[in-house]
């Protein structure tokens, strides 16, 4: 029964000095040795150690205390990346209250709070987007004015000469503003779609063909279109415009002159079929600190241009469209971005997607 449930299992009998740990312990910690009570405390994450150590110490002098349980970072057996282990522990004491045995049960916790973050990340998206759509809804309509006015100034050019070569430039700045206001509505949730079914090679086809005349002749472009007769019900126009700014942002990241790869496949889950638009850059790559921010609105990697709105626009549309976007990459191993979008394939899918 310990080998079905799975669970990480150990048993420490303090006053013989023994330790149990369960083939689920060792296949997924490994093996722990006795320096402090049951684990190897030298593998916990510092911001962790004192809290979980003392807490523990604490529990054990305290005659009435039978249960323990602390939540910690710890890095397994020859692994480089910490875990997020819940530890709960049963304390076994004597007639005198002394502590005789401690049994515990360990349960990888780090799925989980990384899908809690994803999840708090994508509300916090949703709200910035209301925020920000609103906000540009109010300057755009300022710019409407500010520039009708000045264009009312041009045409009066025969009463004030010279009137429009000051006045040109307002509607210039204007014109430019009111482009990224409707980028930042674009950014907010509420963005109307014209959803409509369109197979996968029809959608690649149709944004490789704006994307090939955004390359340089010095990026070699390579792409490869698996299950191309796969369904899907979405915006080509939105899915095109997320697909256009990553092959832009490819180009940017490898100053106009590498390889960029756009290959499309599909995997099952369940009964579903899912595709994967990879885009994938030659570049210098992207640093894990800067990655884990790079869909977060307003933030750019680019010192002297950008709004920081293109990724998190992106992020937005696709999941809008039910998928989810993710990124691969180390410094000096180039860039992979992944679009994940469901299929339709049969007349119920489809009216259900409609719906």
């Amino acid at each position: 029964s310990i080998k079905a449930s799975g669970d990480m299992l150990w048993d420490y009998d303090i006053e013989c000095g023994s330790l149990w740990l369960s083939d689920s312990y060792l296949d997924n910690i490994g093996d722990a040795s006795i320096d402090e009570y049951h684990w190897n405390s030298s593998r916990i994450h510092a911001d962790d150690y004192t809290r979980i150590v003392n807490g523990l110490e604490d529990a054990l002098e305290d005659e009435n205390c039978t249960n323990w349980s602390g939540e910690y970072k710890y890095k397994k057996m020859n692994d480089e990346d910490y875990y997020c282990l819940l530890d709960r522990i049963y304390i076994n004491r004597s007639m005198d209250g002394k502590a005789i045995r401690l049994v515990g049960s360990i349960i990888d916790m780090t799925e989980r709070n990384n899908l809690q973050k994803q999840i708090f990340h994508s509300q916090k998206l949703q709200s910035l987007g209301t925020m920000a759509s609103t906000i540009a809804h109010e300057l755009k309509n300022l710019m409407t004015v500010i520039r009708g006015n000045a264009d009312l100034l041009i045409m009066r050019e025969d009463k004030f000469p010279g009137v429009s070569e000051f006045c040109e430039p307002i509607v210039e700045y204007c014109d430019r503003s009111m482009v990224l206001m409707d980028r930042i509505n674009s950014f907010s949730r509420m963005t109307n779609m014209d959803k409509k079914q369109i197979t996968l090679r029809e959608l690649i086809e149709q944004s490789m063909e704006t994307i090939e005349q955004l390359l340089p002749n010095s990026i070699d472009l390579d792409s490869f279109i698996e299950d191309g007769e796969l369904k899907l019900y979405c915006d080509k126009n939105q899915i095109e415009q997320v697909l256009v700014n990553l092959a832009n942002n490819a180009v940017q990241a490898m100053n106009r002159e590498g390889y960029l790869y756009i290959h499309c496949s599909s995997f099952k889950v369940s009964k579903n079929r899912i595709v994967t638009i990879r885009v994938r850059d030659t570049g210098p790559g992207i640093a894990k600190d800067v990655s884990e921010h790079i869909f977060d609105p307003f933030f750019s990697t680019k010192t002297s241009h950008g709004t920081g709105l293109g990724l998190a626009v992106a992020h937005t549309i696709v999941n809008n469209h039910n998928g989810y976007i993710t990124l691969e990459s180390e410094l000096g191993q180039g860039a992979e971005f992944t679009i994940h979008l469901p299929t339709v394939s049969t007349k119920k899918e489809f009216a259900k997607a409609t719906n």
